[in-house]
């Protein structure tokens, strides 16, 4: 699942995708673009490592931005805020009407931002600035849109915010692209508080392109936002049905039925799997699989099974305090355990 599909708050739920801009071919050698598309690749897939390696050795061979720009949106998959804008930067020197490069070094100065602290407030202002020149440069780019969008419904009048122009801008998205035109209007409800048209824009963005998971997974994410789980699970299990392999989205639906205590076979089933076939680079780790899994067991009477998953999961991750705390009231309970 593409990383701005994981959980994270209203207004930024698809904050981190649009990054993926695709920049305008440009002549050099076939081994170089090789390795370019590869690293590619290997970006999305959460291969952080093989992709700086293929990014430098594709470097030599490569005149324009397209190295610098792979390395800042590996920088964006750490949340490496610092690398992201040194890199995006250094891409826009190279090739300055770049659409796509401008807005990498939005989310860079997006990432810096949410940091907090006395800078946010001039880093918000930089974002709100690349996402304008990445709109400047092609006025169709929705991403950018999209992104500058999230910003007018966050930041008062007086930073440069407000509901006149996050009216335009989701009027510009509309025209552009109907997917993400419904996005633009589900994530305007939710921060205005009303989840209920929220909820009805995201089912109309799933259906937009009904075939296509990533839809389904944004509207399983909201439920999960909304801690309404049970109606989470159907969607979830749509969106795994249109992507057999993604484990992120095996996970969300274990997770799914987990907490909405239902299928609780099913759930362990799920994270067994994810386990089982290595997890997301991108998604929960190892340790953290277990600790649901161990949940998952013991939510279905199996307390002494659950144990020995909270244990592993706490050798895997010493600092996985909430495994220790249920080590230790099953312990409790069985002394012979100890």
């Amino acid at each position: 699942m593409p990383k701005h599909l994981r959980p994270c708050g209203p207004a930024a739920l698809v904050l981190l995708a649009v990054c993926l801009y695709a920049a305008p071919a440009v002549a050099t050698p076939v081994e170089a673009d090789s390795l370019l598309a590869r690293a590619g690749r290997a970006v999305e897939r959460g291969e952080l490592q093989l992709a700086v390696r293929l990014y430098e050795k594709a470097e030599p061979m490569v005149d324009d931005g397209r190295v610098e720009i792979g390395l800042a949106r590996v920088a964006l998959a750490r949340e490496d805020h610092d690398a992201v804008i040194k890199h995006a930067r250094r891409a826009i020197k190279r090739d300055r009407e770049n659409s796509g490069y401008h807005l990498t070094l939005a989310y860079g100065y997006g990432l810096k931002a949410a940091r907090g602290g006395m800078s946010a407030v001039f880093y918000a202002g930089k974002f709100k600035g690349a996402c304008e020149e990445a709109v400047k440069y092609d006025p169709e780019n929705v991403e950018a849109h999209f992104a500058v969008l999230q910003y007018y419904l966050m930041a008062p009048g007086l930073m440069g915010g407000g509901e006149e122009k996050a009216q335009e801008t989701i009027s510009t998205i509309e025209s552009l692209d109907p997917y993400y035109g419904h996005l633009a209007r589900a994530v305007e409800a939710w921060v205005g508080e009303d989840t209920e048209r929220a909820e009805s824009e995201y089912v109309a963005a799933a259906r937009v392109d009904s075939t296509s998971p990533e839809g389904w997974a944004l509207l399983g994410m909201f439920y999960m936002e909304e801690e309404r789980y049970a109606a989470g699970v159907p969607v979830w299990e749509r969106a795994l049905a249109l992507d057999p392999d993604d484990l992120e989205v095996v996970y969300a639906l274990a997770k799914a039925r987990l907490l909405a205590g239902t299928e609780l076979d099913a759930a362990a089933e799920g994270f067994r799997r994810y386990i089982e076939e290595g997890g997301d680079p991108r998604g929960a780790t190892e340790a953290e699989a277990r600790w649901r899994l161990g949940m998952t067991l013991d939510r279905a009477g199996m307390p002494l099974e659950a144990h020995g998953q909270w244990r592993r999961a706490l050798a895997l991750d010493p600092e996985l305090d909430r495994a220790a705390a249920l080590i230790e009231s099953v312990e409790a309970v069985y002394p012979e355990l100890n």
